[in-house]
């Protein structure tokens, strides 16, 4: 029996890389989209019913005690969905469902007065695993508060992962025929097909019954969804006959114009509807505690009775996940909701902190004030706890000694509290057992940051980006270049990564109130402002944005923050757009306090200044902090003098809003007094574009040097970034008369170009397309001597201006 079930799950895994073959969708920005070809062939396709709640892989419907709507989509829903249904197992079975408990517990704020985002599961799911639910105490009784300990036990949890999670805009039928698809064979002709979640409430007179004479007849149905948007439910299949009068003309049509605004379109349909199931049991409104919504509702705007965003989650299983490195903390507290524990490392032996750290979504200022295992006796201060940092492979050299750090923080400014961290181990799992390297002690946090440290080597293979330079590409021709690679675990995965560049320099803190935007009474919330030019951001154009209390601006302004950032900001801004350069929940403006967000208008840039305080605490806080918009798309954070309570975690930086393209330049503690900070942009050129496979193409025209990054990953999620230059140039025959030997170059570099021609001017750029100043350069006519051994080793490129043509070539210096 035993070796029947592995063949089977070989197959289903064989069957499953099969089926992604074929998928007929790409990934844009996080978001899933079907190709033309997709479209066409679901076009063709699609049934008109599908329902995955039928399938032995669908777990029995949730009875929700508490606000665990979000958890139950996430990880009860749609975690044992798809993990039974790509190893073939039932669902029926209570050891094959995926905790509630244990991501509500790490996502609220302790007490469980609100409720914790799905995405917060999803990336719990993403780096640390999930537990099943006979293996949480919390989910066994219901308990709000409860942790778990044992590093055994978060061993156990880091193989059960999602590679990611995706999402798919529903706002036209484009959208709504790909969420279609993706319910029906992930589309990708893997059957069954997948689940989504999303948020919505109920609005005025959207509850009601499909009516009798009709498919389903007798099923609750959404038909119209508020501007409150707070609870998550699961889609798990589609009926196109399902019906609603919305016009109340006795007929169900999809080809007249409700609405008035002389289109016909989704948002006319009174036909055709997701089923869904809900978490508040199978004998909520009959029908096994399922239910519809209209096609209708998925699509028309919210908050004008459509659901938040118009956006559908969905997520991509992973299995037979192996941690190649792992570590183990012991510590203790008072006050759990008060630390924050990440993992660091360092090249350097000898560095007294981590040159990168790795965050994670759990023991992240979580919790509340309780004892670290959610109990009152002296044992529940105490905790162990296990992380997966195999993602700090990417920032060390295999088989060189480096630094690992514990770092722990304490925001416990009046000492209240007391704790310590006591062990530090680090597993390294090349080897069967593992074998380990600890350290212990008792080093007590401080209300600031400590950190203890390992030395450790791991030798492991990484992949590398083999590839040294990109050729000068053809103006305004298409181009194909294939990237090269080596090392890790095939197959690889390649895409563009924008590039943020900061400077910090001194600054003089400007206390302007030209026009002061919010108003002049206690404010909590956003403004919208029109930026007075047209301001490039990631390759758009925008004018309109909201501007919040809490040191952000969104630069889509057509988007709703979701509802659940209380106080972990990280997931929001990687997943808006946001230029935020004092991100931090609960900041209000009180007048009574000098309070206000306030804007200065100049020709070719405006500035936007915060004075706020934090919430409850109005008399005793104070940070001034603001912004530069430039026309031509510069970026600057300026910062004056901050007082401010650090109970929730903050950050600064801009996002791009697809959870890949973002900057930061500040977690927890932020930017001291009197200090500016320049962003130089490089998002990913529209026309350039990187397949999964490793193909460069594009059709470009650019008059000097673009920084692109490339970031090849391969099997087990390692990675490794490289930067180069993107050039143009017109190919003439003579283009290869020109020489730059020798090449690659270490001292000197001379320029041949032919003899008809006659040099007039040098430009050298470095891989971020930066001038660079030229030093000891001998011209003749026709050629230049150039002394290069200033230059750190990498790829420059070379303009050459002559009598008669202008060429850009490429050398590398080592």
């Amino acid at each position: 029996m035993k070796a029947f079930f592995i063949s089977a799950l070989v197959l289903m895994m064989f069957a499953s890389v099969q089926a992604q073959q074929n998928q007929r969708y790409e990934i844009v920005n996080k978001k899933i989209k079907l190709l033309p070809e997709g479209k066409d062939f679901y076009e063709k396709n699609l049934p008109a019913v599908v329902d995955n709640s039928t399938e032995m892989y669908f777990p029995p419907v949730y009875s929700q005690t508490h606000w665990v709507c979000n958890q139950v989509s996430a990880s009860y829903y749609m975690m044992t969905y798809e993990n039974c249904r790509i190893k073939n197992l039932s669902a029926y079975n209570p050891y094959r469902w995926f905790s509630v408990y244990v991501p509500w517990n790490w996502c609220h704020g302790g007490e469980g007065w609100f409720g914790g985002h799905v995405t917060g599961s999803f990336n719990i799911a993403k780096s640390c695993g999930m537990p099943f639910m006979y293996q949480s105490q919390a989910d066994i009784d219901r308990d709000s508060s409860i942790w778990i300990t044992g590093y055994d036990n978060y061993y156990d949890f880091m193989h059960n992962r999602i590679k990611d999670y995706y999402y798919i805009d529903v706002k036209d039928e484009d959208g709504l025929m790909a969420l279609k698809a993706w319910v029906y064979d992930h589309a990708r002709d893997e059957h069954p097909g997948g689940l989504a979640t999303f948020m919505t409430n109920i609005g005025s007179g959207g509850d009601n019954h499909l009516p009798s004479g009709t498919p389903e007849e007798g099923f609750y149905v959404i038909t119209l969804c508020g501007d409150n948007p707070l609870h998550s439910r699961t889609v798990v299949g589609y009926n196109d006959n399902v019906c609603w009068d919305y016009n109340g003309d006795g007929q169900y049509t999809n080809n007249i114009d409700l609405n008035g605004d002389d289109i016909i379109d989704v948002r006319d349909w009174e036909k055709g509807g997701f089923k869904l199931a809900e978490s508040f049991g199978p004998d909520w409104q009959g029908h096994g505690g399922f239910l519809y919504i209209m096609y209708k509702c998925i699509v028309d705007d919210f908050p004008n009775g459509g659901i938040l965003n118009n956006e559908m989650a969905v997520i991509e299983p992973l299995i037979g996940y192996e941690p190649l490195l792992t570590a183990k903390v012991n510590l203790n507290h008072e006050s759990r909701g008060n630390i924050k524990i990440s993992i660091g490392v360092s090249k350097n032996v000898n560095a007294i902190e981590p040159d990168v750290e790795l965050d994670f979504p759990i023991l992240n200022y979580q919790g509340g004030n309780k004892y670290m295992l959610g109990g009152t006796s002296e044992a529940d201060k105490t905790m162990e706890v296990g992380f997966d940092i195999t993602p700090l492979l990417d920032y060390i050299d295999p088989g060189v000694p480096c630094r690992f750090f514990v770092v722990g923080r304490e925001l416990d400014p009046n000492n209240s509290y007391t704790g310590s961290i006591q062990g530090f181990t680090i597993y390294r799992h090349q080897s069967c057992p593992p074998d380990e390297i600890s350290w212990t002690g008792n080093m007590a946090f401080n209300s600031a940051v400590i950190h203890a440290p390992l030395t450790v080597t791991v030798n492991f293979d990484r992949p590398e980006i083999t590839t040294e330079a990109l050729p000068v590409f053809n103006e305004n021709t298409a181009f194909n270049y294939y990237m090269n690679g080596t090392g890790g675990s095939l197959p690889y995965t390649w895409h563009l990564e924008a590039i943020f560049d900061t400077t910090m320099s001194a600054y003089s803190f400007d206390y302007f109130d030209d026009i002061k935007l919010t108003p002049d009474t206690y404010f909590d919330g956003a403004v919208a402002y029109t930026i007075p030019f047209e301001f490039p951001f990631n390759g758009k154009l925008i004018t309109e944005i909201r501007i919040s209390t809490d040191g952000y601006i969104m630069a889509d302004s057509s988007q709703y923050p979701w509802p659940y950032i209380h106080p972990f900001l990280d997931d929001f801004f990687r997943m808006e757009k946001i230029i935020g350069p004092h991100m931090r929940y609960s900041f209000t403006t009180n007048p009574d306090y000098n309070d206000g967000i306030w804007v200065k208008e100049f020709s070719d840039h405006v500035s936007l200044r915060w004075n706020v305080s934090q919430e409850y605490l109005e008399p005793w806080t104070d940070c001034n902090f603001g912004v530069n918009l430039w026309q031509n798309g510069k970026i600057e954070f300026f910062y004056g003098p901050q007082y401010y309570n650090k109970s929730a975690t903050g950050l600064a930086g801009i996002s791009y809003g697809d959870n890949l393209n973002y900057g930061l330049i500040a977690k927890s503690e932020m930017i001291g007094s009197n200090k500016i900070v320049a962003f130089t942009q490089y998002p990913v050129l529209p026309q350039l574009q990187l397949s999964s496979t490793g193909i460069l193409s594009g059709t470009l025209s650019l008059d000097q040097p673009y920084p692109v990054r490339m970031v090849l990953t391969d099997n087990n999620g390692r990675f490794v970034k490289k930067d180069f230059q993107l050039i143009t140039g017109i190919e003439k025959e003579t283009q290869q008369k020109i020489r730059l030997f020798p090449n690659p170059a270490t001292e000197n570099l001379r320029i041949q170009i032919p003899d008809n021609e006659v040099i007039g001017e040098i430009q050298l750029f470095d891989i971020k397309g930066s001038r660079l100043p030229l030093q000891d350069i001998i011209s003749g006519s026709d050629h230049a001597n150039m002394n290069i051994s200033h230059l750190s080793n990498g790829v420059y490129t070379i303009k050459i201006i002559t009598s008669a043509n202008t060429y850009n070539k490429q050398f590398i210096k080592q």
